[in-house]
């Protein structure tokens, strides 16, 4: 079994129960762990119930475990699909038509896209990652005000966002209340080192 890196956060909740500490981590070639995850977190994928189930292993490459501040503990299912799997008729059919326009937009400027699929997570989640750093938010997402204000907080820090989660309910809404923003800055830029010796 080949696990790759581990990436841990907190979302934080006003809610203290409903705060959690994620704990994700990507398998590799080992679709019988995938498809045990698949059972233990209950089988119940929502949005992707019609997927074939022989296809849906190959397209979730990581599982997260969320524990609540309560003690609960959620398994997290990420269906990753990759933009040279984007046109993949499994994919359109299952995936994409039930999509609706606005969610679909960003895929244009998308490379990786995640949906996060979980019993605790009624309403889907949505997770782009851009192709090119500094993308315009505005051309796909209606903001409040803000996550306008963080976004021009991060720009001016020259840190890139990699990643936009979005639940589907806000997608649907005028403006959007709730997104999540991902940042990535290098706070070690790699040097060259020189010894004398």
């Amino acid at each position: 079994m080949v696990f790759g890196a581990f990436r841990r956060g907190t979302q934080t909740k006003l809610l203290l129960r409903e705060t959690t500490q994620s704990n994700p981590l990507r398998i590799k070639d080992y679709i019988e762990k995938i498809q045990t995850a698949i059972i233990l977190s209950g089988g119940g994928l929502g949005f992707l119930d019609d997927f074939p189930k022989e296809f849906l292993a190959q397209y979730i490459p990581q599982i997260g475990f969320d524990f609540y501040f309560d003690g609960r503990c959620e398994i997290e299912l990420y269906f990753e699909v990759k933009d040279n799997n984007f046109d993949d008729p499994n994919v359109r059919q299952y995936l994409w038509s039930k999509m609706p326009p606005i969610a679909l937009a960003p895929l244009q400027d998308t490379d990786v896209f995640h949906l996060g699929l979980s019993k605790a997570n009624t309403n889907p989640v949505f997770y782009y990652r851009f192709k090119k750093h500094k993308a315009n938010l505005f051309n796909y997402f209606r903001l409040n005000d803000t996550a306008i204000r963080v976004d021009s907080f991060y720009r001016n820090q020259e840190a890139d966002y990699k990643w936009v989660g979005v639940a589907l309910d806000e997608l649907k809404k005028t403006r959007i209340e709730n997104i999540r923003l991902y940042y990535h800055k290098m706070l070690y830029p790699h040097r060259s080192v020189e010894s004398d010796r």
